[in-house]
């Protein structure tokens, strides 16, 4: 297809928005956004690639083993065992990928990585210094890059590793749903008149279990219950129709993929199709955004992010805790 593109491309590069993805976007209205988030070697392109796999593989049938090799070129990059014992990560800013039926994947440089930091001050970057040092600022680019997949993505899998909810990534969430600039739109495209700030379907993803066992996904319901009190005032859309019973958080517990390569792509299958299931709403009003639209939607945000004084403030306060 003219617009597929012939291996993922850039749209965050070095803090500044990229164009590259706009000569693939098109008219149509019936795509999904989802975006990865997470810390460093949780295994967010494994997850990601496999998804794509999943998608290249049932669009197109015979792309298998004779392009195996080319394929696994233009997907995203995983790290490398040598890359994880020098503890440098691979992705950098935001990569995309668009599947034939008009998924888009975005995949996410990991959140407060000293990886990040270290790149970013060896290439000596004109934003290392940009809120009050290159940790604090590190740390303030993340929330930023939280808030922009909060506000563009229909979908954000946010990937943890083991059996154990990471409690501080999920302060850093809340903490970023709040800093971000508001994006109001309607409640749902059957109730236009109804308007509140958006948000989109969160799924935590546990990957790298090496002894799933049903009483660990219960174990792991009951902590996203209590960090999640539903008197507790959060935006995130944490429960949905893809949860097995009333009221459970979104939640998909994946094997190493090393130790149980089956049951590693059986999950992602599920996790594919709780994607698909999921009811979209609308970002900004109750008319269904193009891709075109949506790029435009996505480049604005990023810019009112970039331009928004509630982050100086934050890495203000960080300043004075650090």
């Amino acid at each position: 297809s003219t617009f597929v593109p012939p291996r993922n491309v850039k749209l965050i590069d070095d803090h500044q928005f990229c164009d590259s993805l706009a000569d693939y976007m098109t008219d149509n209205p019936d795509f999904i956004v989802v975006g990865v988030l997470g810390t460093q070697s949780v295994g967010k392109s494994v997850i990601m690639n496999a998804l794509v796999d999943t998608e290249v593989t049932t669009s197109n049938k015979q792309a298998n083993d004779d392009n195996n090799e080319s394929k696994a070129s233009r997907m995203f990059r995983v790290q490398t065992f040598e890359k994880q014992m020098l503890s440098e990560h691979c992705t950098n800013g935001v990569n995309a990928w668009i599947c034939p039926n008009r998924i888009i994947y975005l995949d996410s440089q990991p959140l407060f990585s000293n990886s990040v930091l270290d790149r970013s001050t060896q290439l000596e970057k004109k934003f290392t210094m940009e809120f009050n040092g290159s940790e604090i600022t590190a740390d303030v680019h993340s929330m930023q890059l939280i808030g922009l997949f909060s506000s563009i993505c229909h979908v954000v899998l946010v990937v943890q590793e083991g059996p154990l909810c990471d409690l501080q990534l999920i302060e850093s969430l809340k903490m970023a749903d709040l800093l971000k600039p508001s994006v109001i739109a309607s409640k749902s495209f059957e109730e236009p008149e109804k308007v509140e700030e958006y948000q989109p379907e969160v799924i935590f993803v546990h990957n790298k279990i090496q002894h799933l066992e049903a009483h660990t996904l219960q174990s792991l319901r009951e902590d996203y219950d209590e960090v999640f009190d539903q008197e507790a005032i959060v935006n995130f859309r944490i429960r949905s129709s893809l949860a097995n019973s009333d009221g459970a958080p979104n939640l998909i517990a994946l094997p190493d993929l090393e130790e149980q390569d089956v049951k590693f792509q059986d999950g992602c299958k599920k996790l594919k199709r709780s994607v698909r299931n999921i009811e979209t709403r609308p970002m900004l009003n109750n008319v269904k955004q193009s891709e075109k639209q949506w790029y435009q939607h996505a480049k604005k945000t990023w810019e009112k992010i970039k331009e928004a004084k509630m982050y100086l403030d934050y890495s203000r306060l960080l300043r004075v805790t650090k």
